[in-house]
């Protein structure tokens, strides 16, 4: 996979990083655009194949004293490993972490997407429903993974 030639140049800067004590004060974001989508599972169609290329990796690096500073936020962010989200409650996640640790100023914090159907932000550092539809997330249907599971 192509991804691999990547890997050892991101775990060297993120070394670096550590060394000269960056991550001490600097929050982190890795993103991917998509999942896995060359692998003979997707391109068989097979169901695994096509919940990879819905689900891209989001890793979120967070400097120890903003984990220590409050119970609430290690427990939401251990919660939401698993639960949906979208790009935009990824900027409500950057707009709270900007502000830390007071809350953000007040600002939109329902947007529309396309179809015009409202949607709610919602930052990683808070709670995020088990429950929350791909409507909700303003994911649109066709990229909806609860799609492909039922």
């Amino acid at each position: 996979e192509v991804i691999t030639t990547v890997d050892e140049d991101m775990a060297a800067l993120l070394e670096t990083f550590d060394r000269q004590g960056a991550l001490r004060t600097t929050a982190i974001m890795i993103l991917s655009d998509h999942g896995l989508h060359v692998s003979p599972a997707f391109l068989m169609g097979e169901t695994a194949g096509l919940l990879e290329n819905l689900m891209p990796l989001c890793h979120l690096i967070l400097p120890r004293s903003l984990l220590d500073s409050s119970t609430d936020l290690r427990q939401n962010l251990l919660a939401n490993q698993q639960k949906l989200v979208s790009s935009i409650d990824l900027h409500a996640t950057l707009r709270q972490l900007a502000y830390w640790p007071n809350p953000p100023p007040p600002g939109p914090d329902t947007i529309s997407n396309y179809e015009r159907r409202p949607f709610r932000a919602k930052s990683l550092m808070g709670p995020i429903d088990n429950e929350r539809p791909c409507a909700d997330a303003g994911i649109p249907e066709d990229l909806c993974v609860c799609q492909v599971t039922s």
